[in-house]
């Protein structure tokens, strides 16, 4: 029971943290086309 909840949280965590990564970078993508476009 233990072992499963230390795999939901360690799951959840590396989801949150690819999710936070991919939206960092889409961000920065963006920022550097808007200077580029204006």
């Amino acid at each position: 029971y233990l072992v499963a909840k230390c795999g939901v949280l360690i799951m959840s965590l590396f989801v949150f943290f690819t999710t936070t990564m991919s939206v960092s970078f889409t961000l920065r993508e963006t920022q550097s086309r808007m200077l580029k476009f204006t």
